[in-house]
């Protein structure tokens, strides 16, 4: 499990009551064998989401869809032939460097390719978090002036870059937790089964600390008000899996 889901397993045993999808990661090994037969593997009813597998998806993560189902977002729902049913995100740890500086600079990187990608997906100019207008506004011409898949390649590769050094560390390069930077690739060396709503599935051993990364303070729930669902949603249908 990863993410909300870790998280939920942990402190409340199950979804966190206010959360609306799950998570699971995998290291990158791990994930190029996923990759290798999850199109045979998979079950029917369900679809496997990549750039590679729906034209219209760019997101550095992947997800698996149910068939039949529907959860639209306000930024999804610009994209009506891109598959949106209910699903599963998948996120990949890849290494990164043993070196601090090197470290932010990898970050650094990271999310400029991610941003480049996600500017094109969105159709809107490059702008990095209101910085490096300069550096932003020649970005902006060389995202419209290639394709996806050329994008794409770059963020790959960059989030791929240190993983034959097999290193002491590893970040968040497909999540949403990649500004935290490096924490120590031994964290994820060993698991243990957890419930989850009565389902026994794997966390890290060290999943105190792995949380602690992520979230902070995360044994303390968040005052009420501030409990909100993590994506903008516009429309959900269960399909034949509604509640009767």
């Amino acid at each position: 499990l990863g993410g909300g889901t870790m998280l939920g397993a942990v402190r409340h045993g199950g979804m966190i009551p206010w959360d609306d999808d799950m998570d699971v990661m995998m290291l990158r090994e791990d994930y190029d064998k996923f990759l290798s037969v999850v199109n045979d593997e998979i079950s029917d009813g369900m679809f496997f989401q990549s750039s590679e597998t729906d034209s219209q998806y760019h997101s550095i993560f992947t997800k698996i869809r149910l068939d039949g189902t529907r959860f639209v977002t306000s930024f999804s729902r610009h994209f009506p032939e891109m598959h949106q049913g209910i699903f599963i995100d998948i996120f990949v740890h890849d290494h990164t460097s043993n070196n601090k500086y090197m470290q932010k600079l990898h970050v650094f990187k990271t999310l400029f390719a991610r941003s480049m990608v996600f500017h094109k997906w969105e159709q809107t100019p490059m702008h990095f978090y209101g910085k490096l207008k300069l550096i932003c506004k020649f970005a902006t011409k060389y995202i419209n002036n290639h394709s996806f898949k050329k994008l794409e390649k770059i963020q790959d590769k960059t989030v791929r870059k240190y993983n034959k050094k097999n290193t002491k560390y590893l970040y968040d390069g497909t999540g949403e937790h990649l500004r935290h930077g490096a924490f120590p690739a031994e964290w994820l060396d060993d698991v243990e089964y957890m419930d989850f709503n009565g389902v026994k599935l794997p966390v890290p051993k060290n999943y105190d600390e792995y949380l602690k990364y992520s979230y902070g303070d995360y044994e303390n729930w968040i005052t009420a008000s501030l409990r909100k669902a993590g994506h903008d949603i516009v429309d959900v249908d269960f399909g034949d899996y509604q509640l009767k």
